[in-house]
C-alpha cells in the first residue's frame, strides 16, 4: 500500500502542516533559475510504477512532462502559503541561497557547519516536495516531513552528500532523479502490506551533485558510497569539510544516480542508455515491493 498525498473533502492539504488551500512552490527556489541556461527548454519526466497484481512495470509520462521552462522552472501544489513565505523561506531558502549561488557557479567557498546545514536544509525540502512528482510511489514518511518542519534538521537516519558537475549541453545542466524503495534486511521479517520505507534522490545543479538518501545499513555504507563516487558527506556533517575530489558529467552522475537500482537488481529508467531521450533525468520508479540483497 502507498502512502497517500493529503487530503480532506477533496482538497489537497499541505504536505508539511496540513492546512488546507496549498500554492504552488519551485523545488529550486525562484531565485535560482537565473543561474541554468535549461529554463529555456522542456522538462522530460517519466515515471515507472508497479503493479502488484501482476508483477509488471509500466512506464508513463510524468506530471510534469513536457513543461515549459525546464526542470529548474517547475512547480507542484503540495504546501500552504504560510509555510511557503513562512519558515521555508526563513530557515531554507534564504540561509543556504548565497552559498548555493557560488556553488551552482563553480566557485567553492570555505563550507563551515552553518554552511553544511544549510545546504542539507536546502537538499532536504527539494527531495520531500520532489517526492510528490509521483503521488503513486510517495517515499518520505509524514512523520519525517513533520520532524523537519519542526526541528529544520534532515530527519533520523538521512545522509546527504555534495560532489562536483560540469555538463556542456544545455539540458542536462539541472537533473533530478527519484527512487522510492521498499527495503526489508536479509532475515529479516517481511510485512505483508506497507508503504515505501526507503529513498535516494541525486540532484545535478550547474557545477554541483547533491544526493539524498535514507537507507537502511544493509542496503548501503554512506562512507564507501561517498568513497567510490567521490562525494563528500555534509550531513551528519563532519568535523571538516572537504572539496569532493571528483567532476562528474551527466554520465557518471547517471550511474551514481541508479547505483541503489543496480545493486538491488530492479529495473530503472535511464536517459542515458537512451540517446534520442535526453533531456531531463527526472526518472523514478513507483516501487511497492520488498528489495533484498543477496
Amino acid at each position: 500500500m502507498t502512502k497517500k498525498a493529503p487530503y480532506a473533502r477533496g482538497r489537497m492539504l499541505c504536505i508539511f502542516c496540513g492546512s488546507p488551500g496549498v500554492t504552488k512552490e519551485h523545488f529550486w527556489g525562484r531565485r535560482f533559475a537565473r543561474y541554468f541556461p535549461d529554463h529555456l527548454l522542456r522538462t522530460q519526466h517519466h515515471t515507472m510504477n508497479l503493479d502488484p497484481a501482476t508483477w509488471l512495470y509500466s512506464v508513463e509520462s510524468g506530471r510534469l512532462n513536457r513543461r515549459q521552462g525546464g526542470l529548474v522552472a517547475s512547480q507542484l501544489k503540495v504546501v500552504c502559503r504560510a509555510c511557503n513565505e513562512g519558515w521555508m523561506r526563513e530557515s531554507v531558502h534564504e540561509p543556504a541561497a548565497q552559498t548555493l549561488k557560488s556553488l551552482f557557479l563553480g566557485r567553492w567557498p570555505t563550507l563551515g557547519l552553518a554552511e553544511m546545514l544549510a545546504i542539507s536544509r536546502w537538499t532536504t525540502l527539494f527531495t520531500m516536495i520532489h517526492d510528490f512528482t509521483n503521488p503513486a510511489s510517495l517515499s518520505i514518511n509524514p512523520s519525517d516531513r513533520a520532524y523537519f518542519r519542526e526541528n529544520r534538521l534532515p530527519p533520523i537516519g538521512w545522509t546527504i552528500m555534495i560532489g562536483r558537475y560540469s555538463e556542456l549541453r544545455l539540458d542536462r545542466q539541472s537533473a533530478a532523479n527519484q527512487f522510492g524503495y521498499r527495503i526489508v534486511a536479509k532475515d529479516g521479517p517481511e510485512p505483508i502490506d506497507g508503504p515505501n520505507n526507503a529513498h535516494t534522490n541525486a540532484i545535478a545543479a550547474g557545477k554541483i551533485v547533491l544526493r539524498s538518501s535514507q537507507l537502511p545499513s544493509e542496503a548501503e555504507d554512506p562512507a564507501e558510497f561517498a568513497a567510490r563516487y567521490g562525494l563528500t558527506i555534509i550531513w551528519p556533517a563532519p568535523e571538516a569539510f572537504k572539496i569532493p575530489p571528483t567532476e562528474h558529467d551527466y554520465r557518471s552522475f547517471d550511474v551514481m544516480a541508479t547505483d541503489i537500482a543496480r545493486r538491488l537488481r530492479l529495473p530503472f529508467i535511464s536517459y542515458e542508455a537512451n540517446a534520442l531521450s535526453s533531456s531531463k533525468n527526472l526518472a523514478r520508479p513507483g516501487l511497492d515491493l520488498i528489495s533484498r540483497r543477496s
